[in-house]
């Protein structure tokens, strides 16, 4: 019985001597970390990747500024030399946006400019969303 009673003490005193068990974390709670970080990075990247397509809209638009890719509806008002009266000829013109600017307070009220300014600028618009979009294809990462 000695025996007996000294190997429950024994146990007792193991028992006390134990360390705390701890627990590792469970998959649910280190997937739910880890998905937290990656979406944390993800959106990191996202803002990184909307900033630099937010830059090449920028110079998108400046680029497009200077191409010869918009139209002007231009007027000629001739007059004949002998005093018959004359002739008023519409015509269409490619020029650039500056160049539609330019011209723009010398234009009559018939040419509609304000219209073809508003048309302009939403190609202008248009390109550069385009040239934007091009370059957003080009530089995507394949996941």
């Amino acid at each position: 019985m000695l025996r007996n009673e000294s190997d429950q003490e024994r146990r007792l005193d193991d028992r006390d001597n134990l360390l705390p068990i701890t627990f590792p974390p469970t998959n649910r709670h280190q997937n739910s970390a880890q998905r937290h970080r990656s979406a944390q990075l993800r959106s990191a990247e996202e803002v990184k990747r909307r900033i630099a397509l937010a830059a090449v809209f920028v110079v998108s638009l400046a680029l497009v500024w200077v191409l010869p890719l918009y139209v002007e509806r231009t007027m000629t008002h001739v007059m004949f030399a002998d005093g018959s009266g004359g002739a008023i000829v519409w015509g269409w013109k490619r020029c650039t946006l500056r160049e539609y600017c330019a011209d723009y307070r010398y234009m009559r009220r018939e040419q509609t400019p304000a219209i073809w300014l508003a048309v302009d600028i939403a190609l202008a618009i248009s390109y550069a969303s385009v040239l934007t979009v091009v370059f957003a294809f080009v530089t995507r990462r394949k996941s």
